[in-house]
């Protein structure tokens, strides 16, 4: 709506594109159990360009997917995009620098690896600012990545899970990576 208040027509059309390409592409994932990671990247990248218009180029990103990874190698839906969501909203967003987001698919023995990494704020600097504000954040993302992991782990009898870095660099924090565990699927037809 900003595009529009601003009397932008051309990025207002470009920002209702993607997001109707972002919604379609969504309902019809959402359809499937696990469809194949180039779908995921697909969904991701028109979410990042999404987020690109939105926050003005305030940063940029690659999405890196291993060469061993063929088209039958599985995932979940909607299962990385929150992580790239919290990503932006609170590492890069309140970074006044132009900031760099990665998404690296890779595979790892029996495990496809997903790495969402940012040279944003950092955990305790966008808690810091979280307690400050005065409406309460609430950490929905969170706990339903959470709740959808251990559904996920039932479901397949073989454990989903992530874990959250600090990166630091002499002591000073340079960013935060989610690392994300998904069992190789290959049953997403």
């Amino acid at each position: 709506s900003s595009f529009i208040f601003k009397n932008d027509p051309k990025q207002a059309v470009r920002y209702l594109n993607n997001f109707a390409k972002l919604m379609r592409l969504t309902l019809e994932s959402s359809m499937e159990h696990v469809h194949p990671v180039e779908t995921e990247v697909s969904v991701l990248k028109n979410y990042l360009e999404l987020e690109k218009l939105r926050f003005q180029g305030k940063f940029e990103y690659e999405i890196e997917v291993d060469d061993e990874i063929d088209y039958d190698v599985g995932i979940p839906p909607m299962l990385i995009q929150p992580h790239v969501e919290n990503a932006i909203l609170h590492g890069i967003k309140p970074k006044e620098e132009k900031s760099f987001l990665s998404i690296r698919f890779k595979l790892d023995d029996e495990l496809l690896l997903c790495e969402v990494e940012d040279n944003g704020i950092g955990r305790k600097a966008a808690t810091h600012i979280q307690k400050n504000q005065s409406v309460p954040h609430d950490s929905f993302s969170t706990q339903a990545i959470e709740k959808q992991l251990e559904l996920l782990s039932t479901q397949y009898n073989t454990p989903f899970g992530f874990s959250t870095v600090d990166l630091e660099n002499q002591g000073k924090v340079i960013g935060t990576r989610i690392t994300l565990g998904i069992p190789y699927i290959s049953d997403y037809e």
